[in-house]
C-alpha cells in the first residue's frame, strides 16, 4: 500500500479532521481515507455525465445541444 504525506495542513483543518474522526469513530488516517474515497466516488467520467444528460433530455425534450456542445460545457465548468 502507498503512503501519502500531507504538509502544511492549517491548524483549523487539522482540528476539524480530528473532530470528524472522533464523531465517526475513526482514526484520523481512516477519516482522511474516507474523505478521499467519498470525493473520488462522487466524480463521474465525462461520458457517464453525457449519458445522464441525454437520458434527461429524452425525458424533458426541450434542450437541443449536441454531444460535443454538452461535452464542451462540462469541460469548461471543471476547475
Amino acid at each position: 500500500m502507498a503512503t501519502i504525506t500531507v504538509r502544511n495542513v492549517p491548524d483549523s483543518v487539522y482540528r476539524d479532521l480530528q473532530k470528524e474522526s472522533k464523531k465517526e469513530n475513526r482514526s484520523l488516517n481512516g477519516q482522511v481515507l474516507q474523505i478521499f474515497k467519498d470525493y473520488i466516488n462522487q466524480k463521474k467520467p465525462t461520458e457517464t455525465i453525457l449519458k445522464d444528460i441525454e437520458a434527461l433530455h429524452e425525458k424533458v425534450g426541450s434542450i437541443n445541444f449536441s454531444q460535443e456542445e454538452i461535452k464542451t460545457i462540462i469541460e469548461e465548468g471543471r476547475p
